[in-house]
């Protein structure tokens, strides 16, 4: 750096000889101006015609209206609301004096932090100077902050431009000497730019591709930007392994990485005799953690089926079976690491899964604090699938040391205590606001946001989260079950993310850290997974339930499904065995859990069925509102009723005659095969009364009985 301001100090020398003898040029760069407009990144004086008027010189307001157009936030800038514009300019203490088509541009450029103003003894205020003529340095600055370059201090503004190869040494000095800058230079310097190097590593003309600003074969085309050809590679045949090492999560591993949205998707997974609750993806981009909604038992055993995971280049992987893997734990857990990160918060994280109470916490007797005062632990909370815990304590904890000790009660899911263990740690306040770093399973229905630190709820009213426009708020309040570490689930159900590019927004003060920081306002640009694809039936199990004593259908979708018809008992129709309609078969359908996901229970008014039957499903929808094909699934009622013995009785016909017939009536399906059959004879005996005496009589012992099935199933005679 210092090398190059001693060469930019030359240069600057020779060119202010160079200014005494040489005229300045005008319209040096009307080729640029016409390229640029015809990208959209340039408007000239006109809004509905090319005029360019190139000689004109700028002022401020002109040039931050400049760079938010090459930085393809132009739409997004005169898209804010009255109120929006307003609230930034309460900001600016000469905001009378910037004009009204230039309101937009400035308060937009306040709200995102593009211009610190003129005067920064005025923090947090700005003084703007919108009236002031532009200084080829100032445009300088503004494009390096449309680069993402927002910390350069000014009297580095010109080695930064350089450095990033938004000018040569030379360009830099003729440019950043201009006292009053006239569009055409500032054309140059926006051409120029489209090759510089954004803070993200790539140049502003990719970034202008990327977020669908610009398309990339007319950037190509107006020589801003070289595509490079990707050599096409030999198709690689997906396969994968499995393995386990706990009891409630089971290791994928890829032959090699795999995209993040298909491998993370629990629809492109069916766990034999096992749900989902969730899959993630680890850094190595081959191995996907599936952890389950309830663990298995030591050597249980599962089959695995994976279907629709894609490999990098876009091939989906065929159906792939993955057969007995089995539940094996034989591990004694660790406490890996343990640190402060709240004024009240330690948080341990395990070598795997720990098991929770009810609440999912762990008895806090099992963590012990010490330090210079007394410290008492309020509650330990499990997160990220149980792997980590929250360690909160009633009182505030004082900078310096502090020493955790993890006791051994803590348990796993094969009960194997954890290891006890000691941490010596710093309590070192953390002033830092939380901010978002990136963001997950991105669809119309919603997003996962990833901030740069576990996070707790501040402000969860629905109005301080939303898309595009302060109108479009997530489906309901923000609550703590939205939270798990540093990721945030937000829904849009109600109001659905718009396809391709959206914008998110986190207003100020929503969202807190654990150091009770507040987080500054948040807006994510977010690329948006459309959901083209209809629902299927994934599968369809009957259960009994014994409060209610009735049957029930549960129904599993490949997908979450709209709850308005996926409880809707119009949807269903149920078939008997020779396929006709049962009349008022259904007595109710309710969601699985306390909301309508990808399951719902259909119960039966008949708490006698038995036998083979079909349900045919139509009309059921997704979030995205895509509609089920019609569909018949069949499915086998068993007996999950245990017989009633003293619903059993007995007739004798022909009483005084041969050829006596005695009749049991069980009013259940009864088996008649194996242990268990109501044909063997031998199970049944007479007691025979004369009013003196009781005598036992073998049926089996009497000469010519024969025993029969009757009423399908359900009596004897």
């Amino acid at each position: 750096m210092r090398n190059l301001k001693k060469l930019l100090a030359v240069i600057m020398a020779v060119a202010m000889l160079a200014s005494l003898m040489v005229p300045a040029l005008a319209a040096e760069y009307d080729d640029d101006a016409q390229k640029l407009y015809n990208l959209g990144l340039f408007k000239g004086s006109s809004g509905s015609s090319y005029q360019p008027d190139l000689d004109d010189e700028l002022t401020r307001e002109m040039g931050l209206a400049l760079m938010i157009r090459a930085m393809g936030m132009d739409e997004q800038a005169l898209g804010m609301s009255d109120a929006e514009v307003n609230e930034q300019l309460a900001k600016v203490v000469d905001a009378n004096d910037i004009p009204d088509w230039a309101k937009p541009y400035v308060a937009y450029a306040v709200k995102y932090n593009l211009t610190k103003g003129i005067d920064a003894s005025l923090a947090p205020n700005i003084k703007f100077g919108a009236q002031l003529k532009l200084s080829g340095k100032e445009f300088i600055g503004f494009m390096l902050y449309a680069l993402g370059y927002t910390n350069v201090l000014w009297d580095d503004v010109l080695d930064k431009a350089v450095e990033v190869g938004m000018l040569t040494p030379g360009e830099a000095v003729r440019f950043g000497t201009t006292d009053v800058l006239i569009r055409d230079a500032a054309i140059g310097i926006l051409a120029k730019s489209m090759g510089a190097t954004t803070s993200a590593g790539i140049t502003l003309a990719q970034a202008l591709i990327e977020a669908g600003v610009v398309d990339a074969d007319a950037m190509a085309e107006a020589g801003y930007f070289t595509p490079t050809a990707t050599p096409t590679p030999e198709p690689v045949e997906l396969t994968a392994t499995a393995y386990t090492d706990n009891l409630i999560q089971i290791y994928v591993v890829y032959s090699q990485e795999v995209d993040k949205d298909s491998a993370e998707k629990a629809d492109n997974y069916d766990i034999d005799g096992a749900d989902i609750d969730n899959i993630a993806l680890q850094d190595d981009g081959v191995t996907a953690v599936i952890t389950l909604t309830e663990n298995k038992e030591q050597q249980d055993t599962v089959d695995l089926t994976i279907d629709g995971v894609k490999d990098l280049a876009g091939t989906e992987m065929d159906e792939y079976i993955i057969e007995d893997i089995e539940f094996l734990d034989t591990t004694i857990p660790t406490a890996l690491s343990a640190a402060v990160v709240g004024n009240d918060t330690f948080k341990v994280v395990f070598s795997e899964p720990m098991e929770g109470d009810d609440d999912n916490e762990l008895n806090r007797s099992d963590f012990v604090v010490k330090s210079s005062k007394t410290l008492y632990v309020k509650k330990v909370t499990l997160q990220n699938n149980n792997t980590e815990a929250l360690i909160e304590m009633y009182a505030k904890l004082d900078e310096g040391d502090v020493e955790l000790q993890v006791k051994s009660g803590s348990k796993d899911y094969a009960g194997f205590g954890v290891i006890s263990k000691t941490f010596n740690l710093q309590v070192v306040p953390d002033d830092e606001k939380p901010y978002v770093i990136g963001y997950e399973k991105a669809d119309q229905n919603g997003v996962t946001l990833i901030w740069n630190e576990d996070i707790e709820i501040n402000d969860g009213a629905k109005a301080n989260f939303y898309h595009t426009n302060y109108k479009n708020e997530v489906d309901a309040d923000i609550t703590a079950a939205d939270v798990d570490g540093n990721k945030l689930k937000l829904k849009f159900t109600d109001n659905n993310l718009p396809e391709g590019t959206a914008y998110v927004y986190v207003l100020e003060e929503a969202i807190n850290d654990l150091w009770d920081n507040e987080n500054d306002q948040q807006m994510i640009q977010v690329e948006v997974e459309i959901d083209d694809i209809a629902p299927e039936v994934d599968k369809a199990e009957v259960g009994y339930d014994e409060d209610e004593e009735l049957y029930y259908l549960e129904i599993t979708y490949t997908e979450d499904v709209d709850g308005e018809t996926a409880v809707d008992e119009d949807n269903y129709i149920i078939l008997d065995a020779d396929g006709d309609e049962i009349d008022n078969a259904i007595d109710w359908i309710e969601p699985d859990e306390d909301d309508v996901e990808n399951k719902v229970k259909i119960y039966f008014t008949d708490d006698g069925m038995s036998g083979d039957y079909a349900i045919v499903i139509e009309n059921v929808e997704d979030l995205s509102d895509n509609e089920i094909a019609k569909v018949t699934v069949p499915f086998t009622v068993g007996d999950e009723i245990k017989p009633d013995d003293e619903d059993f009785t007995a007739t004798l016909y022909n009483g005084d005659d041969a050829g006596q017939m005695l009749k049991v009536f069980f009013d259940d399906v009864m088996a008649t095969e194996g242990k268990y059959s109501v044909l063997d004879i031998d199970k049944y005996f007479l007691i025979a009364d004369d009013g003196e005496e009781t005598e036992e009589i073998a049926l089996e012992d009497l000469d010519g009985v024969e025993i029969e099935i009757s009423r399908d199933g359900k009596s004897v005679e």
